[in-house]
């Protein structure tokens, strides 16, 4: 997004404009409280009011009937993208063009939840690879899965023997939103420097502000 093409006022979120984010004239320096927690409820009304709110009500309609059609691969495609965007904040990375491999596998590295998943002698490296790719790229280019079983019964992700995934769409959604949420806390500490610089820079990039907008 070329920042001098940008619209002055939009919404960047449910509930935020593009203006209350530059009006806060942030940095990842020491800053009063109230600033960092309106920054971080910004992101948090972005990623839960525009992807995670929708797949939880898609969750809560999901008919239980076996016979009948399950909302788990729109469930997951939105959960999957949040995951990338939760990562392309942490690093920074305003264009995820040929970048989303590695985002999504760090975040499947980083994320307790998916290590808690495997067994010892599982690489983390490959699972998480592999998630993405029957996930995360199957879902979103493809609208189709192989090797990767969605439902609403058993642990979050199970790897069987023969290469299938088990994913419990309910618990993925939870374990994601506290993923989240711990995310957001970690930027309101004073100490989280670098990660608030990637947060700010991030920011900055969806609304189209160069730091010389948002320092005026």
């Amino acid at each position: 997004m070329d920042a001098t093409d940008t619209p002055t006022e939009f919404y960047i979120s449910p509930s935020y404009k593009r203006s209350d984010w530059s009006n806060l004239n942030i940095s990842c320096d020491l800053e009063p409280t109230a600033k960092w927690n309106t920054a971080t409820a910004i992101l948090k009304d972005r990623l839960c009011g525009r992807f995670l709110n929708p797949a939880q009500t898609l969750i809560d309609n999901d008919p239980e009937s076996p016979g009948r059609a399950s909302s788990g691969f729109a469930i997951m495609a939105l959960c999957f993208l949040v995951a990338e965007t939760i990562q392309g904040f942490r690093e920074g990375v305003t264009n995820h063009t040929r970048k989303s491999t590695g985002l999504c596998i760090n975040f499947f590295k980083q994320w307790s939840a998916f290590g808690e998943c495997l067994s010892e002698d599982q690489g983390v490296e490959e699972l998480a690879k592999k998630l993405y790719q029957n996930g995360r790229c199957a879902l979103l280019h493809s609208a189709a899965t192989d090797e990767l079983l969605i439902g609403r019964q058993g642990p979050m992700i199970s790897f069987e023997t023969g290469g299938i995934i088990r994913v419990n769409r309910t618990i993925f959604h939870q374990k994601l939103l506290e993923e989240l949420d711990s995310y957001l806390d970690l930027l309101k500490a004073p100490d989280q420097n670098n990660l608030r610089q990637n947060f700010i820079t991030k920011m900055n990039y969806i609304c189209g502000v160069v730091p010389e907008q948002a320092a005026q």
